[in-house]
């Protein structure tokens, strides 16, 4: 993953998490989403729960691998 794929992922991420929390905001972001894992990042999330776990996941990922590489 790059920095673009990354902060891509991120807001995706984080707009399904808003989304799910407040019911306000863009429809249709889950499923934009779980296709962006599965596309992007070989990832199947069966739920709109698990997809923000995964991309939560991928972006902390992301970031230890980056603080790694600056060490």
């Amino acid at each position: 993953m790059n920095d673009y794929e990354y902060d891509e992922l991120w807001q995706i991420t984080e707009e399904a998490a808003d989304r799910l929390i407040t019911c306000e905001g863009r429809s249709g972001i889950h499923y934009e989403l779980i296709s962006l894992l599965k596309s992007k990042h070989g990832m199947i999330a069966m739920s709109r729960e698990e997809a923000i776990k995964i991309g939560r996941k991928l972006c902390d990922e992301y970031i230890t691998a980056q603080l790694a590489e600056e060490r």
